[in-house]
């Protein structure tokens, strides 16, 4: 798929409200990466919360958002870590968690890069309904993620392997 090819498909899934661009900061005039979001994932970063709780993780996560379109320096994590970004694993699959860490349990967001530096988050859970990493409950959210990544973009696949410089610029890998 060529770049043009992603950048129409995407502006058609903007259009129809498929898919919803998450911008930067007021304050900042450009964009360095970009980043989308599905419908549910843009309620809740619109301020559709249940508890107090809820909305502080849910502005972390857009903090976290519009700092990766912003392009500042990504923290992006490797092993057990509370850093924003992290490739899980399988790493072949191209799967990543955008992790709102706080207040504790916080949320995860999942998505996948069409190519570098573009960045679609799919779905998300409460970490307190994900539990411990590899259970059921993150194993189906990660099935989640590339059904609906596949729905959207088939027959173009996700950026995947285990470089991380192949999917964003200006890393800090920890």
């Amino acid at each position: 798929m060529s770049i043009e090819d992603v950048a129409d498909t995407i502006r058609g899934f903007c259009k129809e409200r498929v898919l919803f661009p998450v911008e930067p900061p007021p304050f900042v005039h450009s964009f360095v990466r970009l980043l989308y979001v599905t419908g549910s994932i843009h309620v809740k970063l619109t301020g559709q919360w249940e508890s107090a709780e809820e909305e502080i993780a849910w502005q972390e996560a857009k903090a976290i958002m519009e700092a990766f379109v912003e392009g500042r320096l990504m923290s992006v994590a490797t092993g057990k870590s509370d850093v924003p970004m992290k490739l899980l694993s399988p790493e072949r699959e191209g799967v990543w968690a955008l992790r709102a860490t706080r207040p504790k349990p916080g949320i995860r967001l999942f998505g996948q890069f069409v190519y570098k530096d573009v960045f679609v988050a799919t779905n998300y859970e409460t970490r307190m309904v994900l539990g411990k990493e590899n259970s059921l409950a993150w194993k189906d959210s990660i099935r989640a993620c590339k059904t609906c990544f596949r729905n959207l973009f088939f027959p173009y696949p996700p950026v995947t392997g285990g470089d991380l410089n192949e999917y964003i610029s200006r890393i800090y890998i920890r």
